[in-house]
């Protein structure tokens, strides 16, 4: 999950219209590199096993039209692993937006990528990670809202199937 936030924000950093499956397979001993530094053993098979993971959800992305839009580089105020600091109820928080950005039609918003994946309902398991993160990025939506009086939306996206949810 690590490696692929990592190379989401590469490219949005650096324009997803330069990324091809090509340039995405090119990236497999950056990738390698980055597991090992993370402490990943080294049994060959778990590694190649990542490898592919990473690959496929980065792949996922690309070809998804929603990835493209959220990756895209023409958006303003643009932010990718953003790190906040906001006061709220009477504390401190640090947060970490992996992707935001104002749409043309004036809304700020914040997706946040999980990479996790089921060999069961697809559905069920999306509709559970959902409940599972609203808290935090309720907590995004209010750390932002001090900072940006723009509308706020919040979403979920998931590279390893491609889906999106917004959270309403």
């Amino acid at each position: 999950g690590n490696v692929v936030h990592e190379w989401l924000e590469k490219i949005v950093r650096t324009g997803v219209g330069t990324w091809t499956s090509n340039k995405v397979a090119a990236e497999r001993n950056k990738w390698q590199i980055r597991l090992r530094a993370m402490g990943m053993a080294d049994d060959q098979r778990l590694l190649d096993e990542a490898l592919d993971r990473i690959e496929f959800a980065l792949n996922n992305v690309l070809s998804d039209s929603r990835g493209q839009w959220i990756l895209s580089d023409q958006h303003q105020e643009s932010g990718a692993e953003l790190r906040l600091t906001g006061y709220t109820n009477g504390q401190f928080s640090n947060v970490i937006l992996d992707r935001t950005f104002v749409d043309e039609g004036g809304t700020r918003w914040i997706i946040d990528y999980k990479s996790g994946t089921t060999a069961g309902n697809v559905e069920a398991f999306l509709e559970q990670e959902v409940e599972r993160y609203r808290e935090q990025l309720t907590q995004y939506k209010t750390v932002v809202s001090g900072m940006d009086s723009r509308p706020i939306r919040t979403a979920i996206y998931f590279p390893m199937f491609p889906a999106w949810r917004e959270l309403l």
